[in-house]
């Protein structure tokens, strides 16, 4: 090869004069790569002036050409003298060049080609190859598409003749393509109800230039019409004017049945929602499906367990509905009730009545009811909610409506689960009103209570008063001063019972009543409850009959209970019975258990309150001007302990003014006693008789302590009068420095004082050292009677607990006996 420089660096005239002119560019290296040739061309394309490139190392000078392919190229042909061409772009120098290497004699020689253009144009003409490509795709897409899509596509020139072949509106009407593409086919296939509307608006668009859009009926290639909605837009050239017009035919028909069918579940729920009352409520829901979804609608409920009734239907034929409001139940509906339907809990669909249907029917006069509904067919839907079957809608129609589809079931089943929501919500409504019905009787009942409680409270206390007031003048004749204390002393313990009644009521609905279980007898029992009982029953001239077989057998039981069991069940059958009247009490052993039975002659009670007979606060007249006293207690009462025994109770009576029978059921006790043997004395009622065997507290110093001045006489009076010596205050702090001052042998306090209470009072006393009283006898006298009232006494340091309203012997006797234990220990 000649080089190109002489031995002075520089190329022949004629040569430089070439290489200036070519438009590649021209580099000579040595074999250490510094350039010893640079034309002008190259100068341009690595952006150095040959001053800078010659006798320099080239890579030092570019040295991110080392690195790129260039540099590559020139180690590669150095090192085993073959010749290289490479292309790359170079970002230092913001071209792609095309590089040819050659080895020489000298070093290199290396052509500069700026292909940055070329390489563009390549680049063009790839991408206009490859969105050729593409768009060859995607019209062979959108083509698959056109055709697989129920849409129908359509394109027309600029005067509006149809231009594309359009194989969905082929597919979709059924006609020809020749026939489309006249133009013929598209009028045909319109509704002729739909053609002029369809036409105008497809003319004010055409002059307009503007958008076409507009629905109508279209015929299927099976001869039916569905609705469609057409739309179209002009295509324009840059001066506006209008090359083309395309478009589109889309089936509406699963929007429109979708839009119908929110717009029959909105009205439906607004009907539901309208009224609170559920029949109104169906009935209205039936109304609002009639014509417009169903020929005839029938809506079926079932109450609990109890078969299926029609609450609610509406018929489109008037007429028709009539017959069937007439026949009432002898025909539910055009089928029969569904209840199968009911048990799957699955929609079914209901057959085509026909004249072979009907002749299944046996009844002549439902066979005829029925015939006027047929040609009927129809879907049945199950009511129901969380699990909870609570009826069936039924819809039918005629051959003028279409079959009902999958679509139109779903519909039923959102109508049907409105339904149930509506039934379940009237459910409630019905409890809400109910436990507030029960809310408000409870409260006029606790109203009436209060009322009865307050006569009953003050009745007696008229007369204690009224007969007080009186013995005060001392007018009255010995004679009239023992009616008067009978009289008191009556009242007050008909007002000690009113009190212990509501105190067992108290501890019954707190869960409190305690009872002392042992082997009872019941005839003493009932016995003494019959002699307590015997005076009232003789002031009225009534018969007390009884029957009680010895050998009834022992129960376990509390006796003091039991005799208030028989004691309730007496005077109540004394006080609703007439002057004249019988009251018969028999005691026997049924098998294994004892029944006690009390029976009267009296008024009887109403089969409608014979229910409510055991409830609290419950009477069969509890108005102002009624003929009996009372709280309505004592018979809740009776039931409670009864239960308490594990027992029963069962009121009985043939109606008003027929008597009535009351009977205790009681479990013998696991251990029977020996029939001659006698049972743990039964309390009685107290006796006044028993107060000539009081015990005798002469010497006895007692210290009364009550803020009542009336209690505290009163003690003073009774203890005296058994001869003990009484001092009294009426206050603790008052007690407490008497007690000090001299310690009595006895304290009698009351709990409820001023200041102090009497639990305090006796924390302080057992404070004190033995010598100034600190061990007295002491008992409680209060009028807190609960469980944890006495428990509370007693833990304070009280020896004993005695409630008020006091009974002057109990009292007498409680006292003597504490007098006595402290004198043995």
């Amino acid at each position: 090869m000649i080089p190109l420089t002489d031995t002075r660096g520089s190329a022949p005239p004629r040569l430089e004069h070439l290489l200036e002119v070519v438009t590649d560019g021209v580099l000579a290296l040595d074999v250490q790569g510094r350039p010893t040739y640079v034309n002008t061309r190259a100068e341009r394309l690595l952006g150095r002036t040959r001053n800078e490139l010659l006798g320099r190392r080239l890579w030092t000078v570019l040295p991110e050409l080392e690195e790129a392919e260039l540099g590559r190229a020139c180690h590669r042909a150095l090192a085993e003298g073959v010749p290289t061409t490479v292309e790359e772009y170079l970002a230092s120098l913001g071209a792609w060049l095309e590089s040819q290497v050659f080895p020489t004699g000298e070093g290199l020689l290396v052509l500069l080609r700026d292909v940055t253009e070329l390489k563009h144009l390549v680049r063009s003409r790839w991408r206009a190859e490859r969105l050729a490509e593409e768009l060859s795709r995607s019209e062979a897409r959108f083509r698959s598409l056109v055709v697989a899509t129920s849409t129908i596509l359509w394109t027309t020139d600029a005067t509006g003749n149809i231009q594309e072949d359009s194989p969905t509106w082929c597919d979709f009407t059924g006609q020809s393509y020749d026939k489309w593409r006249s133009g013929i086919g598209w009028q045909e296939a319109i509704h002729p109800e739909d053609r002029a509307r369809v036409s105008a608006a497809w003319k004010r668009a055409f002059a307009a230039r503007g958008l076409y859009e507009v629905e109508y009926r279209l015929r299927r290639a099976d001869g039916a019409y569905t609705p469609v909605v057409s739309r179209g837009v002009p295509v324009l050239e840059l001066d506006g004017s209008v090359r083309e017009w395309v478009g589109s035919i889309t089936d509406i028909t699963a929007q429109r049945r979708a839009r119908q069918a929110l717009e029959i579940i909105s009205e439906a729920s607004s009907a539901l929602s309208s009224t609170l009352d559920l029949r109104q409520a169906l009935e209205r829901l039936t109304r609002s499906l009639v014509p417009r979804f169903a020929g005839w609608c029938g809506l079926y409920l079932r109450q609990g367990k109890g078969p299926l009734e029609r609450v609610a239907f509406t018929d489109v034929d008037p007429i028709r509905a009539l017959r069937l409001r007439k026949a009432g139940r002898l025909l539910e509906g055009p089928y029969a009730i569904p209840t199968e339907v009911l048990e799957s809990g699955r929609p079914e669909p209901i057959p085509l009545l026909t004249e072979e249907v009907l002749t299944s029917e046996t009844d002549e006069a439902r066979r005829e009811l029925r015939r006027a509904f047929m040609g009927m067919k129809g879907v049945a839907v199950p009511i129901a909610l969380d699990g909870r079957k609570l009826g069936v809608l039924v819809l039918a129609l005629g051959d003028e409506y279409r079959a009902y589809d999958a679509d139109d079931v779903r519909v039923a089943e959102e109508l049907a689960h409105r339904a149930a929501i509506t039934v379940e919500h009237a459910r409630l409504f019905e409890l809400a009103r109910q436990e507030r019905d029960r809310a408000e009787e409870a409260n006029r009942a606790k109203d009436d209570f209060l009322a009865t409680v307050s006569h009953e409270l003050r009745t007696p206390l008229t007369a204690i008063l009224g007969w007080a007031s009186i013995l005060r003048t001392g007018t009255l004749t010995p004679d009239k001063q023992a009616r008067a204390l009978e009289t008191v002393e009556r009242s007050a313990r008909a007002q000690a019972q009113i009190v212990d009644d509501l105190l067992d009521i108290s501890r019954i609905v707190a869960g409190r009543m305690r009872l002392e279980m042992q082997p009872v007898q019941l005839v003493p029992v009932v016995e003494a409850a019959l002699d307590a009982v015997r005076p009232a029953a003789a002031a009225r001239n009534i018969r007390l009959e009884s029957q009680l077989a010895a050998g009834s057998g022992p129960v376990q039981g509390d006796a003091q209970r039991l005799q208030q069991v028989a004691w309730n069940l007496l005077t109540n059958a004394i006080k609703f019975t007439p002057e004249g009247g019988r009251v018969a009490v028999r005691l026997q052993r049924l098998e294994e258990h004892v029944e006690l039975q009390v029976s009267d002659s009296g008024k009887g009670i109403e089969p409608s309150f014979l229910p409510h007979v055991f409830e609290r606060f419950r009477q069969a007249d509890g108005s102002a001007t009624r003929r009996y006293g009372g709280l309505g207690l004592g018979l809740a009462i009776v039931r409670h302990l009864v239960e308490l025994h594990g027992g029963t109770i069962q009121a009985h009576s043939e109606g008003e003014g027929r008597g009535a029978s009351f009977s205790v059921r009681l479990p013998l006790a696991a251990t029977r006693t020996s029939e001659g043997s006698s049972t743990r004395d039964t309390p009685g009622l107290p006796d006044p008789s028993l107060s000539a065997y009081l015990p005798d507290l002469s010497g006895v110093r007692v210290l009364v302590a009550d803020d009542e001045q009336g209690t505290r006489e009163l003690l003073r009076v009774l203890l005296e009068d058994r001869g003990a010596v009484v001092t009294s205050a009426s206050n603790s702090a008052e007690a407490l420095e008497r007690l000090k001052r001299e310690p009595p042998d006895l304290l009698v306090s009351d709990i409820g004082m001023p200041d102090e209470d009497g639990y305090t009072l006796i924390r302080r006393v057992r404070a004190l050292p033995p010598a100034q009283g600190g061990q007295v006898p002491a008992a409680a006298l209060t009028a807190y009677t609960r469980l944890e009232d006495r428990t509370r006494a007693l833990s304070a340091g009280f020896q004993v607990y005695v409630p008020k309203p006091v009974d002057p012997i109990e009292l007498v006797m409680a006292l003597a006996n504490l007098i006595n234990r402290f004198a043995r220990s």
